[in-house]
Protein backbone atom coordinates (compact mmCIF):
# COMPACT_ATOMS: atom_id res chain seq x y z
CA UNK A 1 0.00 0.00 0.00
CA UNK A 2 1.37 3.62 -0.78
CA UNK A 3 2.26 6.08 1.92
CA UNK A 4 -0.09 8.08 0.26
CA UNK A 5 -3.10 5.31 1.17
CA UNK A 6 -1.77 4.80 4.79
CA UNK A 7 -1.77 8.60 5.84
CA UNK A 8 -5.51 8.81 4.23
CA UNK A 9 -5.76 5.93 6.61
CA UNK A 10 -4.57 7.31 9.60
CA UNK A 11 -6.04 10.10 9.33
CA UNK A 12 -9.84 8.53 8.72
CA UNK A 13 -8.88 6.22 11.95
CA UNK A 14 -8.48 9.56 13.82
CA UNK A 15 -11.44 10.87 12.73
CA UNK A 16 -13.50 7.80 13.61
CA UNK A 17 -11.83 7.88 17.27
CA UNK A 18 -13.05 11.83 17.54
CA UNK A 19 -16.54 10.76 16.36
CA UNK A 20 -16.74 8.26 18.49
CA UNK A 21 -15.69 10.73 21.55
CA UNK A 22 -18.05 12.91 20.83
CA UNK A 23 -20.69 10.56 20.55
CA UNK A 24 -19.63 9.22 23.89
CA UNK A 25 -19.73 12.36 25.52
CA UNK A 26 -22.81 13.39 23.60
CA UNK A 27 -22.14 15.46 21.40
CA UNK A 28 -22.31 16.19 17.80
CA UNK A 29 -25.22 14.00 17.07
CA UNK A 30 -27.46 16.33 15.51
CA UNK A 31 -29.67 15.41 12.19
CA UNK A 32 -27.49 18.06 10.33
CA UNK A 33 -24.16 16.32 11.14
CA UNK A 34 -25.03 12.63 10.92
CA UNK A 35 -22.76 10.57 9.92
CA UNK A 36 -22.70 9.16 6.47
CA UNK A 37 -21.24 6.07 4.56
CA UNK A 38 -17.89 4.76 6.45
CA UNK A 39 -18.65 5.93 9.98
CA UNK A 40 -21.96 4.85 9.86
CA UNK A 41 -20.58 1.11 7.80
CA UNK A 42 -18.02 0.83 10.96
CA UNK A 43 -21.10 1.50 13.59
CA UNK A 44 -23.04 -0.90 11.84
CA UNK A 45 -20.68 -3.28 11.65
CA UNK A 46 -19.51 -2.94 15.13
CA UNK A 47 -23.35 -3.29 16.40
CA UNK A 48 -24.01 -6.24 14.45
CA UNK A 49 -20.72 -8.24 16.04
CA UNK A 50 -22.54 -7.11 19.23
CA UNK A 51 -25.80 -8.76 18.79
CA UNK A 52 -23.68 -11.80 17.07
CA UNK A 53 -22.28 -12.24 20.47
CA UNK A 54 -25.09 -11.91 22.75
CA UNK A 55 -26.53 -15.23 19.65
CA UNK A 56 -29.42 -12.76 17.78
CA UNK A 57 -29.95 -13.49 14.56
CA UNK A 58 -29.03 -9.73 12.60
CA UNK A 59 -29.75 -10.97 8.99
CA UNK A 60 -28.07 -9.65 5.96
CA UNK A 61 -27.33 -6.21 7.33
CA UNK A 62 -23.71 -7.47 8.56
CA UNK A 63 -22.94 -8.37 4.92
CA UNK A 64 -23.96 -4.95 3.93
CA UNK A 65 -21.84 -3.00 6.81
CA UNK A 66 -18.59 -4.95 5.71
CA UNK A 67 -19.16 -4.81 2.23
CA UNK A 68 -19.06 -1.16 2.48
CA UNK A 69 -15.93 -1.00 4.80
CA UNK A 70 -14.21 -3.28 2.02
CA UNK A 71 -14.92 -0.79 -0.52
CA UNK A 72 -14.74 2.04 0.97
CA UNK A 73 -11.27 0.86 1.80
CA UNK A 74 -10.49 -0.47 -1.83
CA UNK A 75 -11.69 2.76 -3.57
CA UNK A 76 -14.88 0.28 -4.99
CA UNK A 77 -17.87 2.12 -6.40
CA UNK A 78 -21.55 0.56 -5.73
CA UNK A 79 -21.45 -0.71 -2.63
CA UNK A 80 -23.45 -3.79 -1.95
CA UNK A 81 -24.29 -4.27 -4.90
CA UNK A 82 -21.28 -5.09 -6.53
CA UNK A 83 -20.21 -7.65 -4.00
CA UNK A 84 -19.56 -10.81 -5.53
CA UNK A 85 -21.09 -14.02 -4.40
CA UNK A 86 -17.86 -15.03 -3.42
CA UNK A 87 -17.34 -11.76 -1.50
CA UNK A 88 -20.45 -12.45 0.54
CA UNK A 89 -19.21 -16.49 0.78
CA UNK A 90 -16.01 -14.88 2.76
CA UNK A 91 -17.99 -12.73 4.70
CA UNK A 92 -20.45 -15.41 5.88
CA UNK A 93 -17.09 -17.38 6.82
CA UNK A 94 -15.86 -14.67 8.84
CA UNK A 95 -19.12 -14.62 10.71
CA UNK A 96 -19.14 -18.43 11.96
CA UNK A 97 -15.37 -18.21 12.40
CA UNK A 98 -15.07 -15.24 13.64
CA UNK A 99 -12.69 -15.13 16.75
CA UNK A 100 -11.36 -12.78 19.20
CA UNK A 101 -8.41 -10.44 18.06
CA UNK A 102 -6.82 -11.21 21.41
CA UNK A 103 -7.58 -14.79 20.59
CA UNK A 104 -9.92 -17.58 21.18
CA UNK A 105 -9.21 -21.24 22.51
CA UNK A 106 -9.12 -24.00 19.25
CA UNK A 107 -7.32 -26.96 19.91
CA UNK A 108 -4.92 -26.16 22.08
CA UNK A 109 -3.74 -23.01 20.86
CA UNK A 110 -5.64 -19.97 19.80
CA UNK A 111 -6.89 -18.67 16.91
CA UNK A 112 -7.04 -15.30 16.32
CA UNK A 113 -9.47 -12.61 13.79
CA UNK A 114 -12.63 -12.77 11.87
CA UNK A 115 -10.68 -15.68 9.93
CA UNK A 116 -9.84 -17.95 13.03
CA UNK A 117 -6.03 -18.25 12.14
CA UNK A 118 -3.55 -20.04 14.42
CA UNK A 119 -0.21 -17.81 14.03
CA UNK A 120 1.39 -19.99 12.47
CA UNK A 121 -0.98 -20.39 9.85
CA UNK A 122 -1.55 -16.40 9.32
CA UNK A 123 2.72 -15.80 9.10
CA UNK A 124 3.08 -18.74 6.18
CA UNK A 125 -0.05 -17.61 3.99
CA UNK A 126 1.63 -14.21 4.52
CA UNK A 127 4.33 -15.40 3.42
CA UNK A 128 2.93 -18.15 0.49
CA UNK A 129 1.10 -14.41 -0.82
CA UNK A 130 4.26 -12.62 -1.05
CA UNK A 131 6.25 -15.56 -2.05
CA UNK A 132 3.38 -15.45 -5.49
CA UNK A 133 4.32 -11.63 -5.86
CA UNK A 134 1.54 -9.78 -4.42
CA UNK A 135 3.46 -6.91 -2.16
CA UNK A 136 1.01 -7.50 0.70
CA UNK A 137 1.94 -5.51 4.20
CA UNK A 138 5.63 -4.63 2.61
CA UNK A 139 6.56 -2.10 5.51
CA UNK A 140 5.58 -5.06 8.29
CA UNK A 141 8.40 -7.07 8.79
CA UNK A 142 7.76 -11.34 10.32
CA UNK A 143 7.58 -10.25 13.32
CA UNK A 144 4.98 -7.32 13.12
CA UNK A 145 2.77 -9.69 10.84
CA UNK A 146 0.65 -11.19 13.85
CA UNK A 147 -0.32 -7.20 14.46
CA UNK A 148 -2.45 -7.37 11.31
CA UNK A 149 -4.79 -10.96 11.87
CA UNK A 150 -7.39 -8.06 13.79
CA UNK A 151 -7.75 -6.38 10.39
CA UNK A 152 -10.61 -7.06 8.57
CA UNK A 153 -9.66 -6.05 5.72
CA UNK A 154 -6.60 -7.45 5.52
CA UNK A 155 -8.16 -10.80 6.77
CA UNK A 156 -10.11 -11.06 4.13
CA UNK A 157 -7.66 -10.23 1.54
CA UNK A 158 -5.50 -12.96 2.85
CA UNK A 159 -8.49 -15.37 3.10
CA UNK A 160 -9.56 -14.16 -0.15
CA UNK A 161 -6.38 -15.29 -1.92
CA UNK A 162 -5.99 -18.07 0.11
CA UNK A 163 -9.40 -20.01 -0.92
CA UNK A 164 -9.06 -18.83 -4.53
CA UNK A 165 -4.86 -20.47 -4.65
CA UNK A 166 -5.42 -23.11 -2.16
CA UNK A 167 -8.13 -24.29 -2.42
CA UNK A 168 -7.27 -27.82 -1.18
CA UNK A 169 -6.00 -26.48 2.04
CA UNK A 170 -8.94 -23.99 2.39
CA UNK A 171 -11.89 -26.88 2.18
CA UNK A 172 -9.62 -29.58 3.85
CA UNK A 173 -8.02 -28.55 6.24
CA UNK A 174 -8.48 -24.21 7.26
CA UNK A 175 -12.16 -24.36 7.30
CA UNK A 176 -13.35 -27.91 7.09
CA UNK A 177 -15.97 -27.74 9.49
CA UNK A 178 -17.50 -24.16 8.94
CA UNK A 179 -17.62 -25.20 5.25
CA UNK A 180 -19.09 -28.56 5.84
CA UNK A 181 -21.77 -27.88 7.39
CA UNK A 182 -22.41 -23.90 7.79
CA UNK A 183 -21.63 -21.71 4.79
CA UNK A 184 -20.73 -24.58 1.53
CA UNK A 185 -18.11 -24.38 -0.75
CA UNK A 186 -17.11 -21.22 -2.30
CA UNK A 187 -18.60 -20.02 -5.17
CA UNK A 188 -14.53 -18.98 -6.52
CA UNK A 189 -15.86 -19.19 -10.53
CA UNK A 190 -19.05 -16.83 -9.95
CA UNK A 191 -16.71 -14.04 -9.05
CA UNK A 192 -14.87 -13.54 -11.91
Amino acid sequence: MSKHKWLILLLFLLLVAMFQFRTASGEGQTQQNKPEGLIEAIQTWAKNALQRAKGENIGDSSIKASSRLTNEFWGKEGGYSEMTNFDKWLIHLSEHESCKIEGTPDNGSPSFGPFCYKEGTWIEKIKDIRESGINILPYSTDEELMNWVGDWDVSFRVTKWVVENQRDWSIKKGWFNTIRYKVGEPPIDDHK
